[in-house]
């Protein structure tokens, strides 16, 4: 006698793939869905509760901080383009007391608020006077440049120490005193700290206004 009983249909038992069952991967994904849909509750939220000023505040401090970053760059290149023209030829502690001079002047701000304003004050440093054409086609690859870099990022982040005791002018006596048929500027009649081929001096110390005014105005370097 045949069995009149029919073949039951698709098992309705859940079917497993890899260990889990379609039933729990489709309840794993309605609570991946679930939790995505509370965090953008969240965010409109927030987004109601600080209102425009909140991202008002953050567009503010992201251009703040974008324009200290390139401020900082540029104060950088300018400050290894002076070392590379200013203290061409000299020893590492001489190129790092050229560095410190142009950051002395910036602290004292009587020739400028940041390194551009003081290495192109005009009567000052003389490769920005004589040469600046060349000091800014000088390309950041060249061996000069990248040389210079080491030195200022040493002086800028505060690794390497001033090794002038904060002066703030220095000549090389032998070539100024050929120019000047043997005579010094008058900031420089004082005691200096010789380092390398330059001399360098604090004129502020003990001197008088009428000096400190023409100290203002000596030339740097060579001259």
């Amino acid at each position: 006698m045949k069995d009149k009983t029919r073949l039951a249909g698709p098992s309705k038992c859940p079917v497993r793939y890899n260990g889990t069952t379609a039933d729990s991967k489709s309840s794993v994904a309605g609570d991946a869905m679930l939790m995505r849909q509370l965090r953008i509750r969240e965010l409109r939220a927030a987004t109601a509760i600080l209102g425009d000023a909140f991202i008002i505040a953050l567009i503010v401090v992201a251009l703040v901080w974008g324009y200290q970053l390139g401020q900082l760059a540029d104060e950088r290149d300018y400050l290894i383009r002076t070392i590379v023209f200013e203290a061409s030829g000299e020893t590492e502690a001489g190129k790092l007391a050229v560095a410190y001079v142009v950051l002395n002047r910036k602290r004292s701000g009587r020739w400028g608020n940041d390194i551009k304003a003081v290495v192109t004050h005009p009567g000052q440093f003389e490769p920005w006077m004589t040469k600046r054409r060349q000091i800014e086609r000088l390309s950041p690859k060249d061996p000069r440049y990248k040389r210079a870099a080491i030195i200022a990022d040493a002086v800028l982040s505060g690794v390497a120490r001033d090794p002038t005791a904060g002066a703030t002018h220095f000549l090389n006596p032998i070539i100024v005193r050929e120019r000047r048929g043997g005579s010094l500027p008058l900031w420089a009649r004082g005691k200096g700290r010789q380092i390398g081929r330059h001399t360098f001096y604090t004129p502020d110390h003990g001197i008088t206004p009428t000096q400190r005014a023409a100290a203002s105005l000596g030339v740097m370097g060579g001259w």
